[in-house]
């Protein structure tokens, strides 16, 4: 028998849609200083207390944005979330 997962209504403000863009992010940070909280042989975790600010390329339209999230999803793959400033699309 198979299991079915069920997901709960998404608590987001704001729909996400579809997007068949490149998107470029460049960080505006030429370093980021933070406190260790561990480390290992194959890398450290620490909190920069600090908003890590953002140029985004999305097709041929620029805005400024904060780095939100970074996620690895495999050897080869990462997902990034950059919040736009408001008011970047009006």
């Amino acid at each position: 028998m198979s299991q079915r997962t069920t997901h709960a209504k998404s608590d987001r403000t704001y729909d996400r849609l579809p997007l068949m863009a490149d998107v470029t992010v460049t960080l505006q940070s030429e370093s980021i200083q933070g406190a260790g909280r561990n480390i290992s042989a194959v890398g450290v975790y620490f909190i920069a207390e600090t908003e890590i600010r953002a140029r985004v390329r999305i097709g041929d339209r620029e805005v400024e944005g904060t780095l939100v999230r970074v996620e690895s999803h495999s050897e080869n793959s990462t997902g990034i979330a950059i919040r736009f400033d408001e008011g970047a699309f009006d």
